[in-house]
């Protein structure tokens, strides 16, 4: 969205969802954007012409500690979370559900993931 002064504006601001810096954010083909956050939660959105629309899914909540990744399956069904818990968890993006959660064997805090 372009300003009367020709400054690119941006048009959706997530920032107030979350009640802690947003550490991740991920884009799906299939129109879905997730962001993770120091407040320990995923909220999922979906991308329209008007911005982004938070679903009812949202906000995912299961982690402990903060959000520091969180990354779409290849069709979007799932997503993937990790955190400074020690917990990788899978959702199931249509109903919110956490399918899985994986434990840190060491019980550091995870920082990144990938999901196929």
């Amino acid at each position: 969205v372009m300003a009367e002064n020709g400054c690119q504006e941006p048009w959706w601001d997530v920032s107030e969802a979350h009640q802690a810096d947003i550490n991740s954010c991920h884009a799906a083909h299939s129109g879905l954007v997730a962001t993770g956050a120091g407040d320990r939660t995923v909220r999922l959105w979906r991308i329209s012409k008007q911005g982004l629309k938070e679903l009812e899914t949202s906000p995912l909540k299961g982690h402990s500690y903060g959000v520091n990744q969180v990354r779409f399956s290849c069709f979007g069904t799932l997503v993937a979370s990790v955190s400074t818990d020690g917990t990788a968890v899978v959702w199931d993006v249509r109903s919110g559900d956490e399918l899985c959660t994986f434990f840190s064997p060491s019980g550091y805090g995870l920082r990144t993931c990938s999901i196929s």
